[in-house]
């Protein structure tokens, strides 16, 4: 079982950062979302994947930037993997809303007219970027306790609102089993992410995280406050273990079928956020105590080269500049 954080208490620095090195994976409360703001996220993302098919391929991802959408099979997850489900990508789609302004939380992009041109639906969009900004902000400051950095600020320095990174936010519809093969298919492919941290509601059980050489089941949790959301999902990705010398576990998960009737029954919807340092950030070790001081010889990568050599595997890209 995942821990269970409250990230509103200024004392949960080291449990988080317990948390973020033992599993990669943990579950915060706290966050300050409501159910009815998680309710009309996941509503708002429905209206954008029940559009025509050929309208949503007008947005479609580019091979230069990750903004826009991405149909079925688009996506190669798991690239070191010839398994079922990832030689023709995974079966999903998605909207990725990227380039963001956090002062205004509008994406700079072009945007489907249901957003683009509905000012109450992008201003519901703009609301969610900027508070998952927020979360995110708040997590590095723990964790920067946590890790025990002399200045608490200096993992905020790198992610600040008005500097270009490659943060997004996502939204994703996996089909129904139905609809798909759940046999020979797994929804997203086994991978880590290429970020520094993830936030994920998901509404449906399926997420699996790999731990001591098996799978282990990610539920569902449900609030103890009807006041606030079910706790979020929140991992570790590959820039912040980077940066700490993989102190902080940057934890293979993927998505697969449900084994229970109902969800079998429905298309699964997540909305995701991932958060990304400035582009230019070189992913090299901080100094913290608990933090190994061996240098590597490898080359250090900054946060952009990082995220274009995933995004190019992933998406099939020539170039990994």
């Amino acid at each position: 079982m995942l821990e269970i954080i409250d990230i509103s208490l200024a004392t949960s620095g080291p449990e988080l950062v317990s948390a973020a090195a033992d599993q990669g994976f943990l579950f915060i409360k706290g966050h300050g979302y409501t159910p009815s703001e998680v309710e009309e996220l996941f509503r708002l993302s429905e209206e954008c994947f029940n559009l025509p098919h050929d309208t949503k391929m007008k947005y479609s991802l580019s091979d230069t930037e990750n903004v826009g959408y991405t149909s079925i099979y688009a996506e190669t997850l798991d690239t070191k993997n010839d398994d079922v489900g990832s030689a023709k990508g995974d079966p999903k789609e998605t909207f990725n809303f990227g380039q963001l302004d956090f002062l205004t939380g509008i994406p700079n992009q072009r945007l489907p007219d249901i957003i683009g041109k509905d000012k109450s639906n992008l201003n519901i969009l703009a609301y969610h970027i900027k508070k998952m900004y927020d979360i995110s902000q708040k997590i590095l400051e723990l964790l920067a306790i946590g890790l025990q950095l002399e200045d608490p600020h200096w993992l905020k320095e790198r992610f600040k609102q008005d500097m270009v990174s490659g943060s997004a936010l996502r939204l994703l519809k996996y089909p129904t089993p139905d609809e798909l093969d759940p046999t020979t298919e797994v929804r997203a492919g086994a991978h880590t992410d290429y970020g520094a941290l993830t936030l994920l509601f998901q509404r449906q059980p399926g997420l699996e995280i790999f731990q001591k050489n098996q799978w282990v089941k990610v539920p569902s949790l449900e609030s103890s406050n009807p006041e606030e959301a079910s706790p979020m999902v929140v991992n570790i990705g590959d820039q912040l273990s980077y940066w700490t010398n993989k102190y902080l576990a940057s934890t293979m998960h993927r998505v697969r079928f449900p084994e229970d009737a109902e969800s079998q029954t429905n298309a699964r919807y997540s909305i995701v956020f991932f958060c990304h340092p400035a582009d230019n950030t070189v992913l090299e070790p901080l100094q913290s105590p608990l933090i190994s001081a061996e240098k590597s010889e490898e080359k250090r990568l900054t946060a952009k080269q990082h995220l274009r050599r995933k995004l190019a595997a992933a998406y099939h890209w020539d170039g990994t500049s």
